[in-house]
């Protein structure tokens, strides 16, 4: 269920900010929010990893 919701809210928005944003935009916005994310991922397991 959460795969669904992963991969689906996220192209939902996506799909609505196009029309407002446009659609260059909004792929720049989208790629930016997903390295954002990916760089507090691998920030958060150096975190884990380093303190044991």
């Amino acid at each position: 269920m959460s795969a669904y919701l992963s991969f689906g809210v996220p192209a939902i928005i996506a799909g609505l900010l196009i029309a407002p944003v446009g659609l260059l935009t909004t792929v720049l916005g989208y790629g930016l929010v997903i390295l954002v994310v990916a760089a507090l991922g691998l920030f958060a397991q150096y975190r884990v990893n380093t303190r044991a």
